[in-house]
């Protein structure tokens, strides 16, 4: 799909059941454009250097822990200084790695799941 290779089902994609999504933020409109009844929420960290500590929390390998670095604060300068990309997003959230901000994600969720 869009040009790579994603662990989603057809099924799932079409279907008229709820699913929860990992995208990359460049896909946005193509996601919009097979699916425009979905809801998007961009997931942004409130300090990018609490990103980045989460990030070599994890003991990738070097490589990987300096690409994944890389990727957060592109992703990170870019959905800051683009407006027109902040507003693909039906929601943004900040995210603090903490428990506050993970029942906020599940409450946004579950509000709209109820249609609110």
């Amino acid at each position: 799909m869009f040009g790579g290779e994603y662990a989603y089902l057809k099924e799932e994609i079409f279907s008229d059941d709820d699913y929860i999504m990992e995208m990359h933020y460049t896909t946005i409109d193509d996601w919009k454009k097979i699916r425009p009844d979905m809801k998007s929420i961009y997931i942004l960290p409130t300090d990018i250097n609490v990103a980045i500590q989460k990030t070599k929390e994890r003991n990738l390998d070097s490589t990987k822990e300096i690409e994944r670095i890389q990727e957060l604060k592109e992703h990170y300068n870019r959905i800051m200084n683009d407006k027109n990309l902040r507003s693909k997003f039906d929601y943004i959230l900040y995210n603090n790695y903490d428990k506050e901000s993970e029942k906020n994600i599940i409450d946004l969720v579950k509000k709209i799941k109820q249609g609110e």
